[in-house]
């Protein structure tokens, strides 16, 4: 169909393929010239980035853009110039019959568009078909639910996506209260987080109840006490919520010494089960090199020692409900002096107290996020046995943060190879459960010197799966 007037563009803009405008690579005219369009194109080539996008898109749709919502939107604002638009029309001499149609054509395209909107989408990056879930809450006023990216306005929550694209489901019970499992059919999990792949259509219903006094369990899950030259954030410490109850931080305490000393936590801070909250001596300079944990509080002031110190972790009421003595002899990690490690709990339902459960880390730590060498996730319905492999920044001059996602546990081996072909390090060679890990690396290679600037490929190997991605050192 051409568009030949106005009120044709209005009729029709609903079925306007934006996704197929934003991604023409050909088009000689502005504003879509191929190097406007250049960026987007390359990034939605990644499978990783297009998977994202998607997921983001159809979040969107689901919550900020559904036809019931925009139309309420519409309407409110058109109640309030309602009473004016008379007097309005009559003053410059106007079509009130125009300014109804007008409303309409705004109406039908809020109606209209999020079906349209999704098959582009579905047509665009060569998705799977549309699926529906929904999920509930057995208690609703109980805090609520988060799928992938958006919290629901309401529930049940009725969201749609693509088939083999997986999604996230993440319980938020209150302060006071637990999450139990999941229901999705016959099947449940016990995990608050869960990753379901979206093979078919899915009912998900969130059980929580009241919370019991065994059920809060903050842990202390990392620590950076001899932060490098290079990365120098600063003393911090991570909590974790290995529990099953959300718990508000709000007046509890961290020193080396008793409940009246040491950082108070000033504010309301919720840290719902799974979730990580890093807590630094200066946070202005832990900011500087990790701007996007934003999961971080400070200034705590306490200093760690680099010869070894105490952390306590006490609750509003003064009662010890955590705490690490660490040292720097074995059996506790013996390196981080040197190369301005953290050190990270191995398995956080161990005893943090024991040297042995400890580990070093990678220099600068992994604050505020799952730790590299344990991670344990959920998941529910039929599998992908997937990896993703990317980094950022690249290209880089100093550092990159490769960021690696597995499905499947196993053996894995990230290798450095120069654009010959030729192995220049090796960064990990070791077992990991499925999940998310993040690794700076600082562009050196096995002798420990800077490399010089190229195209290096990045390999990620193992259990049966194999994955590069190519990044460019600057000078």
């Amino acid at each position: 169909m051409t568009l030949t007037s106005d009120s044709d563009l209005r009729a029709t803009a609903y079925t306007f393929n934006t996704l197929d405008f934003a991604l023409v690579p050909d088009s000689p005219t502005s504003p879509n010239k191929p190097w406007a369009t250049l960026l987007f194109r390359r990034m939605i080539s990644n499978t990783g980035f297009r998977n994202e996008f998607a997921n983001q898109y159809a979040d969107r749709i689901n919550r900020n853009f559904t036809s019931e919502r925009v139309t309420y939107v519409i309407d409110s604002i058109r109640q309030v110039y309602l009473p004016e638009i008379g007097d309005h029309l009559t003053r410059w001499n106007l079509s009130y019959d125009k300014w109804v149609s007008s409303y309409s054509a705004i109406e039908t395209f809020a109606i209209n568009r999020p079906s349209y909107a999704r098959l582009h989408l579905k047509t665009e990056l060569a998705l799977g078909e549309l699926l529906q879930i929904k999920v509930e809450i057995n208690q609703p006023g109980i805090r609520t639910v988060r799928v992938n990216s958006i919290i629901p306005y309401k529930f049940p929550f009725y969201g749609i996506y693509f088939k083999d694209l997986p999604i996230k489901l993440t319980a938020i019970p209150s302060p006071g209260y637990r999450f139990v499992k999941w229901e999705m059919g016959s099947l449940t999990s016990q995990s608050v987080s869960m990753n379901y792949n979206m093979a078919e259509p899915g009912n998900f219903r969130a059980i929580i109840e009241a919370a019991r006094s065994t059920d809060i369990k903050i842990v202390i899950n990392e620590i950076n006490y001899k932060s490098s030259s290079a990365k120098d954030t600063k003393d911090w410490i991570e909590l974790y919520n290995a529990g099953n109850s959300t718990v508000n931080l709000k007046n509890w305490g961290i020193s080396d010494g008793g409940p009246e000393s040491g950082y108070i936590f000033p504010v309301d801070y919720i840290l719902s089960p799974g979730m990580y909250i890093v807590v630094c001596r200066d946070l202005a300079a832990f900011r500087s090199f990790w701007p996007l944990v934003t999961n971080s509080i400070g200034d705590m002031g306490l200093g760690l020692s680099s010869s070894g110190d105490k952390v306590n972790l006490y609750d509003p009421e003064g009662n010890l409900v955590d705490f690490v003595n660490y040292d720097i002899d074995a059996p506790w990690p013996t390196d981080v002096d040197a190369t301005g490690e953290s050190i990270e709990l191995t398995d956080m339902f161990s005893d943090n107290n024991a040297g042995k459960n400890w580990k070093s880390n990678l220099p600068g730590g992994t604050p505020g996020t799952v730790n590299i060498l344990s991670s344990k996730q959920d998941n529910a319905g039929p599998q992908l046995s997937e990896v993703r492999l990317s980094c950022y920044p690249n290209p880089f001059r100093d550092y990159t943060t490769i960021r690696v996602e597995v499905d499947v546990a196993g053996k894995y081996r990230i290798e450095i190879y120069n654009i010959q072909g030729n192995l220049v390090n090796t960064i990990a060679d070791q077992n990991i459960e499925a999940g998310e890990y993040y690794i700076d690396w600082y562009r050196n290679g096995s002798n420990g010197l800077p490399l010089p600037d190229g195209v290096y490929i990045i390999r990620l190997s193992g259990e049966k799966k194999l994955f590069n991605t190519r990044v460019i050192i600057m000078e």
